[in-house]
């Protein structure tokens, strides 16, 4: 347990790096944990690289708007969605962009936690359906 703790821990000090510094995203942290990964197996388990590597993904997904805002420097996968951001930011109210962005982003967190249990069950039934 302490290892699964340790290695969200982990991740989410990594979902901030890769979030707040430009030009580093979570698939490069991913590239370089596989690459290591012989030496990272003698001390965490795959579980606990599997929490690391969520961690990572979901405190990025909060984070990345913050430079996107501030400094303009979005990402291919977020330069659409931060024009309004920009636009609050010329209006000087960039605080607020970013306040309403990490309340978008903790409401879809949510949704997708509420909406798990019916997709699961959708799920296996497609797959019960085309297994044969």
């Amino acid at each position: 347990m302490h290892e699964l703790i340790l290695a969200v821990f982990l991740g989410i000090i990594a979902g901030t790096i890769t979030g707040l510094v430009p030009g580093i995203h979570v698939n490069t942290v991913v590239f370089l944990t596989l690459a290591f990964l012989p030496y990272i197996e003698n001390y965490f388990s795959a579980h606990a690289i599997a929490a690391f590597f969520i961690a990572m993904a979901h405190v990025h997904t909060y984070v990345d708007y913050i430079p996107s805002i501030f400094l303009g420097a979005p990402n291919e996968d977020s330069s659409l969605s931060v024009l309004p951001g920009h636009k609050l930011l010329l209006a000087g109210r960039g605080y607020e962009a970013v306040r309403l962005t990490a309340i978008g982003s903790l409401g879809a967190s949510m949704l997708c936690i509420a909406l798990f249990p019916f997709v699961y069950f959708i799920v296996n039934l497609i797959y019960a359906s085309i297994r044969g």
